[in-house]
């Protein structure tokens, strides 16, 4: 049983779940949790295009990603007691997939950032990543 947990909902994009995450890295941003040294710690995470992607996206929907809202991350973390620069040794004890997962290849164009239109989906096999 995890010490700490930052659930989030997969249906809601990062932004719209204040205090559970961010996606840049910055010194001024909270934790989201607190916890002690030897703490076990149950994070969520949201796909890197933040639930942009859903089964009924076409390919022609791709050229509508918000860049803006890659790379969701959750957290931070504080640990009581660390100090910058110092180095933790985490264990991942389970890791869950969700049903579905997805591929893009982005093309930019003019530096844009906008991606292309290569797609593929497929679903996850049954059992993938789950602790044995």
């Amino acid at each position: 049983m995890a010490d700490a947990h930052i659930h989030l909902d997969p249906a809601q994009a990062l932004a719209a779940q204040p205090g559970k995450g961010h996606n840049r890295w910055h010194p001024d941003i909270a934790p989201a949790v607190r916890v002690a040294t030897g703490s076990t710690v149950e994070l969520g995470t949201i796909d890197g295009l933040d639930g942009q992607i859903t089964p009924a996206t076409e390919a022609a929907d791709l050229l509508r990603v918000d860049m803006g809202r890659v790379h969701p991350l959750t957290g931070p973390v504080h640990v009581e007691g660390a100090e910058p620069g110092d180095l933790l040794a985490v264990r991942i004890e389970a890791i869950e997939t969700a049903p579905r997962g997805f591929s893009t290849t982005p093309r930019c164009r003019d530096g844009s950032g906008n991606p292309g239109t290569a797609r593929a989906e497929c679903p996850v096999a049954p059992g993938l990543g789950q602790r044995r």
